[in-house]
């Protein structure tokens, strides 16, 4: 039997190996070195991007003007006449008054002694939130204990939409109408991100139980980015029945269908403005109405959204409408005031009578 003796290097051999470590270690420990420190350098880059994605998502849902803003530019100076904002800071809204731009249909005036302002601070300690609490004008029996909260869409703030909140004060409704951060007078000038518009909508909603209203005749109401405001609103707490006008549906879809929405859809798959998701729960009765020629929330997801609701429904469309507030093509416009406010009373007396007033 033979047996192999143990390997021994030469001196020179020796020599030379140790040599060889004494420069190969460094280099190894450099070389790992400055790996970790790319792979380092290439994640803050990537979360970086990630933050930046998160800045572009959010500035994209937004077009906000505050009452600091307001000037010759936002106001007369501005074309077309019904996307003029003209009321800074320090002034009351035109809850009264003639709308001059309005063609062939009235907005109803709501009287002064009707209007509560109250504020809200975040819970976050960085924002304060304007609202109003409109009381029922009482003449219509039915609608007289029902409190619509309107959710409003991503232009400008409240003084925009003040067509809206006084047709739906002459159906005879209590109103709650609130504006997000950046927009009218609510703190600070900059728009919420994501998580802050929705810990508002919270705070606005738990609020409402502070106000002289029955809790059990609450309905949401949301026009477009304000449906996925309302839809939060309902995922937390359903309310008697849920309104969508031209409602948000969800950004991913939104980007596919717009180009000019400079943002990977592939990073908008897991996004929280998904009305689709917010709702998927949800059973209460909902009506959509939706404008024909709708471009920004087109018919197939208004449609797709209608079709994924649990609860009682009801989907209107409205020939020749367009999205947004117009004169001539607005849906409530084209409809008219009489009919869009029955075929609303129609459908919570024959969806959800439990908002009503009926016997």
């Amino acid at each position: 039997m033979t047996y192999k003796k143990d390997l021994v290097l030469p001196k020179t051999t020796r020599f030379v190996w140790f040599f060889k470590l004494g420069i190969e270690f460094p280099r190894t420990i450099l070389v790992l070195t400055v790996m970790l420190s790319l792979l380092m350098i290439g994640g803050i880059i990537f979360w970086g991007c990630i933050a930046n994605l998160d800045s572009m998502v959010d500035a994209s849902m937004h077009n906000q003007v505050h009452c600091s803003e307001v000037n010759p530019d936002t106001c007369e100076n501005k074309s077309p006449a019904w996307d003029k904002i003209c009321t800074p800071c320090e002034k009351s809204y035109p809850w009264s008054g003639k709308i001059d731009w309005l063609i062939n249909i009235e907005a109803p005036e709501i009287p002064a002694a009707a209007i509560t302002r109250f504020s809200l601070n975040t819970s976050d300690g960085k924002g304060v939130l304007d609202a109003y609490y409109i009381r029922s004008h009482g003449k219509n029996r039915k609608t007289s204990q029902t409190t619509i909260v309107y959710n409003h869409g991503n232009f400008a703030g409240i003084e925009h939409y003040l067509p809206r909140v006084r047709y739906l004060y002459h159906g005879g409704y209590h109103l709650v109408v609130w504006d997000y951060r950046g927009y009218g007078k609510s703190q600070p000038k900059t728009p919420p991100t994501g998580p802050q518009l929705f810990a508002d909508t919270l705070l606005l909603r738990d609020h409402l139980s502070q106000l002289e209203l029955d809790p059990h005749r609450i309905v949401y109401y949301g026009f477009s980015l304000g449906g996925l405001v309302a839809a939060y609103m309902t995922r937390h707490q359903e309310p008697c029945a849920l309104i969508l006008e031209n409602p948000f549906t969800s950004l991913e879809k939104i980007a596919r269908h717009n180009s000019s929405l400079a943002v990977p859809t592939s990073f908008l798959v897991d996004s929280p403005y998904d009305t689709y998701y917010l709702l998927q729960n949800a059973h209460n009765p909902t009506m959509i109405l939706h404008s024909q020629l709708d471009d920004t929330f087109p018919f197939g997801q208004v449609n797709q959204l209608f079709k994924s609701l649990k609860g009682p429904k009801q989907f209107i469309t409205i020939k020749n409408a367009v999205h947004g507030i117009d004169p001539k093509q607005g849906l409530v416009e084209i409809f008219g005031l009489e009919l869009y406010l029955d075929s609303i009373l129609s459908f919570l007396q024959q969806k959800a009578p439990e908002c009503l007033s009926l016997r």
